[in-house]
């Protein structure tokens, strides 16, 4: 179902940002990949009954795009893992 949904979803997607009068069903290679149309990034996540899908065109700023959905996290758990993250975001010295 998730699939399903997330492959009408960036078939809307591209419409809404083509505006071309094509219909983007067929994304889809043949091991199953998204085939996004030349010069068009896009990205798609589903999980627990959510699907969210991002498609952008290519510019000289961006060429690719990464979206992703997770459970949402315990507050502490948010804390421990921010300070092991930013941690290892911070310079050497």
């Amino acid at each position: 179902m998730e699939f399903l949904a997330s492959r009408m979803c960036s078939a809307t997607a591209l419409e809404n940002l083509l505006r071309d009068g094509e219909y983007y069903w067929r994304l889809k290679s043949s091991n199953g990949a998204v085939l996004w149309p030349k010069n068009i990034a896009g990205s798609i996540s589903q999980s627990n009954n959510f699907v969210t899908v991002v498609t952008i065109k290519h510019s000289n700023e961006v060429e690719s795009i990464g979206v992703d959905i997770e459970k949402i996290m315990s507050t502490q758990k948010a804390i421990d893992l921010s300070q092991t993250i930013l941690k290892c975001l911070l310079p050497v010295t």
